[in-house]
């Protein structure tokens, strides 16, 4: 009985994973798109740079969520980064897509990111709510920064 309920117990609190996968993309005409990665349950929870058609660089933040795959569009998520006040930003995602970006998000929100311990995602109008850890963020960011010339 009590192996049961720890398995419970285990199987509902997020897993707090730090920064360890990443994805690339990369196109013949120079564009590309770096991201590293955390986890949680079943989701992801993205930073990333790129340079894109225009050849400028950009930065993104990303939450890849199974729910996201039907919706499309542009949204607002709410971020709260070690508790503090939640803040919105403004990104999309494409039609069948579980990926949402926010391209450029403000610089105070990155900054809080590299230099925070956890970040709470609320999504789909604050149904939802999913806790990443930030551990390793700001090696991430010194190895993007350098990656995209930002």
């Amino acid at each position: 009985m009590k192996s049961i309920f720890i398995l419970a117990v285990s199987l509902s609190a997020p897993c707090l994973a730090s920064f360890s996968s990443f994805h690339t993309t990369s196109r013949e005409n120079g564009q590309f798109l770096k991201t590293h990665f955390t986890v949680s349950d079943r989701a992801q929870f993205h930073i990333g740079c790129g340079i894109g058609e225009d050849y400028k660089g950009f930065k993104i933040i990303g939450l890849r969520h199974p729910r996201l795959y039907p919706w499309y569009g542009v949204s607002n998520i709410e971020l709260s980064i070690d508790g503090s006040q939640k803040v919105k930003i403004e990104g999309g995602s494409k039609q069948y897509d579980d990926m949402y970006y926010a391209k450029n998000p403000p610089k105070e929100i990155l900054e809080q990111v590299f230099n925070g311990n956890l970040v709470e995602v609320l999504l789909f109008n604050r149904e939802e709510r999913v806790t990443f850890s930030l551990d390793g963020s700001h090696k991430v960011y010194t190895k993007l920064w350098k990656e995209c010339g930002l």
